[in-house]
């Protein structure tokens, strides 16, 4: 074999190596882009659950209150000097206090501090309410009208359009 042969065809091995040396460089770029915008979408995607998750928090918050008003609405009129409930009258109230367990289950939940502590002053609010009517301050109605009251002033249970 002649030098010169030899020199050309490690000429053209290395021009070859170095072509796809080139299209390797080229494909890790493309692969770094890529994996650039996979993060970017995977961000707006995580932003946009977290907002979904808060909503559903809310959403949540705000049926658990509606239950609350519901089952006071249909607990026993007065409890002022009763001395013993009907069956009927004892499940009413125990539902109205599972629905205000429930309306205090959903606060704990909730992960965003500012809504976390409006939700849980909104709760002691209405469970203040639901204190004065089982000691008898209260009528049944009354305590229903001031939650409805409640739901209806306090933004986060009752959103603007």
């Amino acid at each position: 074999m002649n030098e010169k042969y030899i020199a050309y065809e490690t000429l053209v091995a290395n021009r070859d190596a170095a072509t796809w040396a080139m299209y390797s460089a080229g494909a890790s770029l493309v692969s770094a882009f890529l994996t650039l915008f996979a993060i970017g979408v995977a961000a707006f995607q995580l932003k946009s659950w977290k907002m979904q998750e808060e909503l559903g928090e809310l959403k949540n918050f705000r049926l658990a209150a509606f239950r609350f008003q519901r089952a006071i609405a249909m607990a026993p009129q007065s409890l002022c000097k009763r001395e013993r409930l009907d069956d009927r009258e004892f499940l009413a109230l125990m539902k109205a206090y599972e629905a205000g367990d429930s309306l205090y289950e959903t606060t704990l939940v909730m992960h965003q501090v500012e809504t976390k502590n409006r939700c849980s002053e909104i709760y002691c609010e209405m469970t203040e309410i639901f204190e004065s009517y089982t000691d008898g301050a209260f009528t049944r109605d009354e305590a229903r009208d001031q939650i409805l009251d409640i739901r209806i002033r306090e933004p986060l249970l009752n959103p603007q359009k």
